[in-house]
């Protein structure tokens, strides 16, 4: 079964899937990329099956992931048993059960990352939200908080370009982001005055997943990073943080940084990244006031850029 060829942050991308349950997780994964007649610079082949793993330990595990770096791409592994290559241009993910759309997109950050690199477009586990033509990107580790500012900025009347997907390039006028607009999950402790279309995930965390819908599209001129902690104080905080510091949030968020390649290009982005106008938020340990000061914290960061980017259409 071959699928779409879509714009994957503006890469014509082509989905081949094997089945129709491995072709309806690639849908719910990337349904609202726009389609495209372009010839195929890449391809994501989904199928059942798994691919042969290298014989000697891993190098480097990201959480529920075993990386192996091969010159010019990257064998993964989820715990789940399911496995990917990336090489020349082409994603090939095996593996099957029930939960093929969730464990997608878990094996999907090293996965795109890899894929996109050699185009110069740089996917990095962080969020995005904009405002007035500006766009913020959101770092922190699972748990800090991202996929709660992103909800909180949408129920605010921001465009959320991601809550965890989010690619980088460089443009004519400066750093551009977008988002890969696959779902948003929010923390059960802060869901409230849900979209219609909402579902919840029975996870761990009692998230729920809002429609992919929501997400907004097309790149943004890019105004700020924002490190995303938990505060001790009820309503939350902006506080400023170290250009180094954040560096290295940055280049943690690129889950190909461990494989020299990848890294090597997007450094110099990442370098000019952690020069812009750089913050830290700091959300309340109450959940209801986390939700509700959220916004104003963003604003105030946005407030802190130096020039009114437009946004990039």
């Amino acid at each position: 079964m071959h699928g779409r060829v879509l714009l994957l942050a503006d890469v014509p991308t082509e989905l081949i899937a094997a089945t129709e349950a491995h072709a309806g997780a690639l849908e719910l994964m990337f349904a609202a990329l726009p389609s495209t007649d372009a010839t195929p610079w890449a391809r994501i082949d989904f199928a059942p099956g798994h691919i042969d793993l290298p014989a000697r330990p891993c190098d480097e595990s990201l959480g529920d992931l075993q990386c192996w770096h091969e010159p010019g791409g990257v064998v993964v592994e989820h715990v789940s048993g399911m496995t990917a290559r990336v090489h020349d241009g082409t994603a090939t993910i095996r593996g099957d059960g029930a939960d093929l759309a969730l464990v997608l997109r878990w094996i999907c950050q090293p996965v795109l990352a890899y894929l996109l690199a050699p185009f110069d477009r740089f996917l990095l586990h962080a969020g995005a939200v904009g405002r007035e033509g500006r766009a913020l990107v959101l770092l922190g580790q699972t748990g800090s908080g991202k996929s709660t500012s992103t909800y909180a900025a949408l129920r605010a009347g921001w465009d959320v370009l991601g809550d965890d997907h989010v690619v980088l390039r460089r443009g004519s006028s400066g750093i551009e982001v977008t988002g890969i607009p696959k779902p948003l999950s929010v923390p059960g402790e802060v869901a409230a005055d849900l979209p219609h279309g909402a579902r919840r995930m029975h996870d761990v965390r009692d998230r729920w997943e809002l429609p992919a819908d929501v997400i907004a599209t097309g790149w943004w001129q890019l105004s700020s990073a924002v490190a995303v902690r938990h505060a001790d104080s009820l309503g939350g905080e902006v506080e400023p943080v170290d250009r180094l510091r954040l560096l290295r949030e940055i280049i943690a968020a690129f889950p190909a940084s461990g494989s020299r390649e990848p890294l090597g290009r997007f450094m110099p982005l990442a370098g000019e990244l952690s020069r812009l106008s750089h913050s830290e938020l700091r959300l309340g340990r109450d959940p209801g006031q986390r939700v509700e000061r959220a916004p104003a914290l963003l604003e105030r960061i946005l407030a802190m850029g130096v020039d009114p980017f437009a946004e990039v259409r």
